[in-house]
């Protein structure tokens, strides 16, 4: 039998976890990095963004070349693997189309 006091307790418990919950979604979003293209560049149908890759310290962290060409609907990611030998690889080629479709679960 589920008495009044009971009641209180669960009701009591479920509002410390939503607190809980809620200062850690607040933390989470006061520390997270802010996400930046350092260059972003479009034209004939092609868009450019370099972006670092978050891997070591952030002067000698590689960067990478996302490049989406709208006549194929491709998305690029091209990266540099060694600062010290600056030679694009082509890492990562997807279709646009199945990315959406996918994200959107169908």
């Amino acid at each position: 039998m589920i008495t009044f006091s009971h009641m209180l307790w669960n009701r009591a418990t479920l509002w410390c976890s939503a607190c809980v919950m809620a200062v850690l979604l607040v933390l989470q979003v006061v520390h997270a990095p802010p996400a930046h293209a350092d260059s972003l560049q479009g034209k004939g149908g092609i868009s450019m963004a370099t972006i670092r890759n978050g891997y070591g310290v952030i002067y000698t962290s590689p960067s990478c070349l996302w490049v989406i060409d709208d006549r194929t609907e491709m998305l690029f990611v091209y990266y540099i693997e060694n600062v010290a030998d600056p030679r694009l690889q082509l890492r990562y080629s997807e279709s646009l189309p199945r990315l959406f479709r996918q994200a959107r679960g169908g």
